[in-house]
């Protein structure tokens, strides 16, 4: 078993802030491959999102729970959850809105 460090985690929770502050600012970021599953009800959409040489899961749940998170792949247990905005564009070009 790998013991991780306190500076790694520090270090990717940093990353994670500052892709999701670049969401919650309308920036566009790219999507690459991305899958669905029902879960409970909730169709769930996990897209993965490469930032600053990382790959992050850009998750969009639609059901009971509605809401939107950015979840990091190095620590699958880190993740900012934010509400649903009432428009989201994904795709190939971009996503935007604001998120607040």
């Amino acid at each position: 078993m790998t013991a991780i460090a306190l500076e790694d985690v520090s270090e990717e929770l940093d990353r994670l802030y500052r892709a999701v502050a670049m969401l919650v600012k309308g920036g566009p970021q790219a999507c690459e491959e991305a899958f669905e599953v029902t879960v409970r009800g909730n169709k769930i959409t996990v897209a993965t999102m490469p930032i600053e040489e990382r790959t992050f899961y850009f998750v969009v749940s639609e059901g009971e729970e509605n809401y939107i998170a950015l979840r990091s792949s190095i620590f699958p247990e880190m993740e900012v959850r934010l509400p649903m905005p009432t428009y989201l564009r994904v795709g190939k070009a971009a996503l935007g809105e604001d998120l607040c």
